[in-house]
């Protein structure tokens, strides 16, 4: 699908030779950041290309953006796309939200909740601390930004800690029946669905599964349940961190996206 760069970020990395470009993308032209010359958009679209931007895809592997192209969006306005496998918040799945509010909006702005806690769980789970989410007595979404921030391979703007806040607020005041569903709710909601699904993360893929491990030294005796497993472990930047085999009784395919938190399966839909 078309996505189009929302923002472009630059900041420092652990020394002062490395910097990391950080660009959130949107399925809506209205909602893209724009130049007023198309030769400023087209040298930040080269700039872009010259990097390995990468996005997560449905499948839970990575992505890297190629094919910036640059468009005009009205007179004086340029904007910068390019085609790939985004998990936007596609125009389908927000008509659908919208529709649904017509008819109940409690309902809709329900479900928009469940779709935003699901995929918090997947950042939960892929940074290795859903499990002490899940082991609060309360659990809620800032709660669950602040175990993300807590962990060294997610990355949360600080725009994003706001707008969880506002909507959370939201939610109290609908759930205790204190107000009505106000619109602002719904963009507020489907902005942070589409931010959440992609936000850079640390990357866990079956490099080779089945191996082999044995009992002995003199590898004689093979352990019958226990299987080895490759694991290459990506940076939230999509930088190879290690590679390293790791013991499991459970069963891998090569190639599989997996968490960190083992026992939370990634089903990506």
């Amino acid at each position: 699908m078309t996505g189009y760069v929302a923002n472009i970020e630059t900041h420092q990395g652990t020394d002062e030779f490395t910097k990391f470009i950080d660009v959130d993308f949107t399925s809506k032209k209205e909602s893209a950041c724009s130049w007023s010359t198309r030769q400023a958009a087209a040298e930040d679209a080269a700039m872009l290309e010259h990097h390995n931007i990468a996005i997560n895809t449905a499948d839970g592997g990575r992505h890297v953006c190629k094919g910036y192209r640059v468009e005009e969006r009205a007179p004086g306005e340029y904007i910068i796309c390019l085609e790939a496998p985004f998990r936007l918040v596609t125009a389908q799945e927000e008509r659908r939200i919208k529709e649904e509010a017509l008819i109940s909006p409690k309902a809709a702005f329900m479900q928009l909740l469940i779709d935003i806690d699901r995929e918090l769980r997947i950042l939960l789970a892929s940074s290795g601390v859903l499990n002490r989410y899940l082991a609060d007595k309360v659990q809620t979404f800032p709660i669950a930004l602040q175990h993300l921030a807590s962990a060294s391979g997610a990355k949360i703007p600080n725009e994003l800690k706001e707008r969880i806040t506002e909507f959370w607020n939201f939610r109290n005041n609908v759930v205790h029946g204190e107000s009505e569903v106000p619109i602002r709710a719904f963009d507020l909601g489907l902005m942070i669905l589409g931010v959440l699904r992609n936000l850079p993360r640390p990357t866990y893929i079956v490099k080779q599964a089945e191996i082999p491990l044995f009992e002995d030294q003199y590898c004689q005796h093979q352990r019958p349940v226990v299987k080895g497993v490759l694991l290459e472990t990506y940076d939230a930047y999509g930088k190879l961190q290690i590679t390293k085999v790791h013991p499991s009784t459970k069963q891998y395919v090569d190639g599989m996206s997996v968490s960190w938190e083992w026992d939370i399966p990634i089903a990506y839909r």
